[in-house]
């Protein structure tokens, strides 16, 4: 069984896998992967959600930044919003109660939509937990 931690960072494996397999690249999403990553070491985990926040790309529903949106693929703009909200929500969606099944659940979802662009799924190895 793979922790919360380690699917947070899985789930951030796939947003780089999307990112890479589409050709988009931007500091934005550089910074979020960074943040996402950085739960593996995180010593305060409020603190660690609290920095996801005030990123330029958050994934929390503000809007994808201009810059962002004109470095994606045309007609890729709800994909990518999909995935970096799915991503996004696997680690913070129980940070602050009980476990459920919303990790998961949400971990499936960028798992989709990376099978529905016909990208092959990050490998599980350097995954926490």
């Amino acid at each position: 069984m793979v922790s919360p931690v380690g699917m947070q960072v899985y789930a951030a494996s796939c947003l780089r896998r999307y990112c890479d397999a589409n050709g988009i690249s931007h500091a934005a999403i550089d910074a979020l992967l960074a943040h996402l990553d950085a739960i593996a070491s995180a010593g305060s985990l409020s603190e660690w959600e609290r920095k996801g926040a005030l990123l330029e790309l958050n994934g929390r529903g503000d809007p994808v930044p201009a810059g962002v949106e004109s470095a994606l693929p045309d007609g890729e703009l709800q994909r990518f919003m999909t995935l970096v909200e799915a991503v996004v929500e696997v680690g913070i969606v129980d940070l602050y109660g009980a476990r459920t099944d919303q990790p998961l659940a949400f971990l499936r979802k960028a798992i989709a939509v990376l099978e529905q662009g016909g990208i092959s799924l990050p490998p599980l190895t350097n995954v926490p937990g």
